[in-house]
């Protein structure tokens, strides 16, 4: 059986990388950052064989704005690995999300346009 930390380590690990942050990135971020236990697919892949898992997102509603981080996608992909290692691949997901929540806090949309064309990518490879 293969070794992955469980829901609240991961939660811990999120924390530590949180508390780590310029307290500024959480202005407006009233919901915070929550961990969703369950795995997540992006939507365009649920018919192909290999579906492409979302890590976390950035989520704006009317209730506010709020960053998620998907604890079963991680466990898929990267269950046996490291801890270390798992941590830095948290700490990547999260800061990505918080390029998006600062860059809709600035009006850029870098970034949103950066994930269109590395999707773009993905439906190139898959239409081959």
């Amino acid at each position: 059986m293969r070794n992955f930390p469980d829901i609240d380590r991961v939660q811990e690990m999120l924390d530590e990388i949180a508390m780590g942050l310029p307290k500024e990135f959480f202005d407006g971020l009233n919901n915070g950052i929550v961990l969703i236990e369950e795995e997540k697919f992006h939507p365009e892949t649920m018919m192909n064989l290999s579906k492409l898992n979302i890590m976390g997102e950035y989520v704006r509603e009317i209730t506010g704005n709020s960053i998620r981080i998907y604890y079963g996608s991680f466990k898929r992909l990267y269950e046996g690995s490291p801890e270390a290692y798992i941590k830095l691949r948290l700490e990547d997901t999260l800061l990505h999300e918080f390029r998006h929540h600062l860059e809709h806090r600035a009006g850029v949309n870098d970034l949103i346009l950066e994930d269109k064309r590395n999707m773009e990518r993905y439906r190139e490879r898959w239409e081959r």
